[in-house]
């Protein structure tokens, strides 16, 4: 049982830090924040947490955590895929082509999908607009669709739009689905 331990490399910095709680701190005292367990401070704006294998025969990175600055990443250097588990299974992944796959580990039917939903039952894509105002004409949600031009401008082609067909009030919720496409030699999506 080890009731605290410090490791210095040269001072002021900590290398490893246990408290007395179990808590670890790497580069750094464990975090203040209750049920921070591991935490890992970095240089600059990097803290990375490695984890390796030797499947590959070089120990090449299997999957890795890093955090600069605002963005935090989870990445894979091998050509495997990133799964995200619930409850003992898998509920989505990022496949190694960078399809993300919801409810399902493998591509429907297309190999040029880049998203699949898959469920049991009724599946389902939720939009929802957070508003208790909304009046006849608002736009509820949109499915846009968008090219990319030869400036390396995105434009948009089409578009679904749900919108409100009058105000809306509790179990009165009138709307209109509207499709729109671009006509040759436009630039944006009309009815």
């Amino acid at each position: 049982l080890i009731e605290g331990l410090n490791i210095n490399t040269s001072a002021p910095a900590d290398a490893l830090v246990i408290d007395s709680s179990g808590n670890v701190g790497i580069g750094s005292s464990p975090h203040s924040n209750s049920g921070t367990n591991l935490h890992i401070h970095g240089s600059n704006t990097t803290a990375e947490l490695r984890l390796t294998n030797t499947t590959t025969g070089t120990g090449a990175n299997g999957s890795m955590i890093q955090q600069g600055g605002n963005t935090l990443y989870i990445s894979n250097s091998e050509a495997g895929n990133i799964a995200f588990e619930n409850n003992g299974s898998e509920r989505a992944r990022i496949d190694s082509s960078g399809r993300l796959l919801v409810g399902t580990s493998s591509p429907i039917a297309a190999s040029n999908e880049n998203f699949a939903v898959v469920s049991g039952g009724n599946t389902q894509i939720s939009l929802a607009r957070n508003d208790t105002s909304i009046n006849s004409g608002d736009t509820i949600s949109q499915i846009k669709v968008y090219g990319n031009d030869s400036n390396g401008t995105y434009q948009e082609c089409a578009r679904i739009g749900f919108e409100a067909d009058d105000a809306h009030a509790t179990g009165d919720k009138p709307t209109r689905m509207v499709f729109e496409t671009t006509a040759d030699g436009a630039s944006s999506p009309t009815e």
